[in-house]
């Protein structure tokens, strides 16, 4: 069994790129995962043997968790820990465990495997596809603009920032929406949500969102520090 996970950067901090590999099977291949604890504490400790039986009990239970018994780990850069790392774990034969000679040697080929990734523009497009992924995820297909999830992140954010730091949401819809789409089709009514959109961008900002909620549902959130009053965006 092997595993290689590389931490992503800014702005997908605590996402991971994690192939795997289990036996005689095909790789498994994930992109965007959540940073786990097991990857945190692997990337503090630098190349280590890992064993089941250890007397650390977080570690002990993380490892039979997985479904290891015992494992080389080390980073693919050794000035850098955090950089990612390579994991293999149980040998075929159960009476041959790892050894420190195993774990000297892991180190280079794992150290050599990181140079060799930097090197490709591999690493790189699967970078560009997570952070188009994650942008996917957060904004509408049509508009381009912040969606549901988007804008309830953000007002969650707004909202414990603290009583001090006033926050106003205006709900907009579009009267008589569903009418033009029976009547002139969805091709016209796409142009006018595009037309919507690009008349209610200027109102976005570091302290404001605009967003599509879905069907003919806008929304805006203003925020304390964005220079623009309630009033003044409602006339607007």
């Amino acid at each position: 069994r092997a595993e290689l996970v590389i931490p992503l950067e800014a702005p997908l901090d605590g996402l991971v790129l994690r192939c795997s590999l289990d036996g005689d099977g095909d790789p498994g291949f994930d992109k965007g995962v959540p940073l786990s604890s097991f990857d945190t504490l692997v990337g503090r400790r630098g190349p280590q043997l890992l064993d089941a039986r250890s007397e650390n009990e977080w570690l002990s239970s993380s490892l039979k968790r997985r479904g290891i018994r015992e494992a080389l780990v080390a980073p693919l850069q050794r000035e850098d820990p955090k950089a990612g790392y390579l994991l293999v774990a149980d040998r075929p034969f159960q009476h041959e465990g790892f050894t420190q000679a195993d774990l000297r040697f892991f180190e280079t080929l794992a150290a050599n495997a990181g140079v060799a990734l930097r090197s490709s523009q591999l690493l790189e497009q699967l970078r560009r596809e997570v952070a188009l992924r994650q942008h996917q995820a957060h904004h509408d297909t049509l508009t381009g603009l912040p969606n549901r999830l988007f804008f309830s992140e953000r007002l969650d954010e707004a909202l414990k920032s603290g009583p001090e730091n006033s926050v106003a949401v205006m709900l907009i819809d579009l009267d008589g929406f569903r009418e033009v789409n029976d009547t002139l089709g969805h091709v016209t009514g796409d142009a006018i949500l595009l037309e919507v959109a690009s008349r209610l961008r200027p109102f976005s900002g570091e302290h404001s969102v605009v967003a599509r909620l879905g069907g003919d549902e806008f929304s805006v959130l203003l925020a304390a520090g964005g220079g623009v009053s309630v009033e003044a965006a409602s006339d607007q």
